[in-house]
């Protein structure tokens, strides 16, 4: 798996968005890191996507209306998820009889009952093992879609941050243990989001590659890809806060400790 993380900063006026470059191929039993960005450019929206390589590229090749409305976009992606996750399983499922999906649902009388029910709870289990993040603005309104396994979508912007892939659970974890706000200034929240995606590597499958994308309303997306040296002096400075925090469990940063009693209570005191 991976991770892309998205957040809503500098009261609404920004979108940021976070990836390592994990990728992952269905027919392989490893991962590897690539050369390929996670966050794309889709019309006038930021789509980033953890999961299966090939799977993410094929659906992201059609053509969904990028001048509609985000939320019209995102519920033509969803629909065509839903319908390129059908096709793939019903190709797995249904090809080795010799049907397909559209001649089974137009009359599934004709097979019998136990195999009726075989077939709709796989299509039912079956799932592509991608997620989507998509960002954009909708009348100055700052939006973050996520889009489930099963192409299901919902929402983030209330929230204000999200993240998808095997290291999303340790990078919202961060996000709210540490209290962000909307309100974040730009350059605060862009280190924020960096922490975060650093925090997600304790995961394994999530990536040491760092990508960086900012949406600021009206401007184009800036893209700062791994290598660059916008890159590299954020992770200087993690770097260096890092270090302090790490002291911060050293004896000589609490001299405090040393003299804590550690004497077992008397019982009738």
């Amino acid at each position: 798996m991976t991770i892309v993380l998205a957040s809503i900063a500098d009261d609404g006026n920004a979108i940021i968005m976070a990836s390592d470059r994990m990728l992952s191929m269905p027919e392989l039993t490893y991962q590897f890191e690539h050369d390929s960005p996670k966050i794309r450019n889709v019309g006038k929206y930021l789509v980033g996507y953890a999961g299966t390589t090939t799977f993410a590229d094929d659906i992201l090749s059609h053509d969904y209306g990028t001048q509609n409305t985000i939320r019209a976009f995102v519920e033509a992606l969803s629909t065509f998820y839903i319908k390129y996750g059908n096709r793939i399983a019903s190709r797995v499922l249904l090809e080795s009889l010799g049907l397909d999906l559209e001649t089974f649902n137009a009359n599934p009388q004709n097979y019998p009952a136990p195999m009726q029910e075989m077939i709709y709870n796989k299509l039912g289990e079956e799932k592509l093992n991608v997620n989507f993040i998509v960002c954009g603005y909708d009348q100055d309104q700052p939006k973050i879609y996520t889009i489930s396994q099963y192409g299901i979508y919902g929402t983030a912007h209330s929230v204000g941050y999200t993240a998808i892939g095997i290291g999303e659970t340790h990078a919202t974890h961060f996000y709210m243990v540490n209290g962000f706000k909307f309100n974040t200034p730009l350059k605060e929240a862009i280190f924020f989001a960096f922490r975060a995606k650093k925090s997600a590597e304790i995961a394994a499958g999530v990536g040491k590659r760092t990508d960086i994308c900012i949406l600021e309303k009206p401007k184009e997306p800036a893209f700062y890809r791994d290598g660059t040296n916008f890159v590299a002096e954020l992770n200087e400075i993690y770097m260096k806060y890092d270090k302090k925090q790490r002291k911060l469990y050293e004896r000589e940063i609490v001299p405090e400790l040393a003299k804590l009693p550690m004497e077992v209570p008397n019982e009738n005191s």
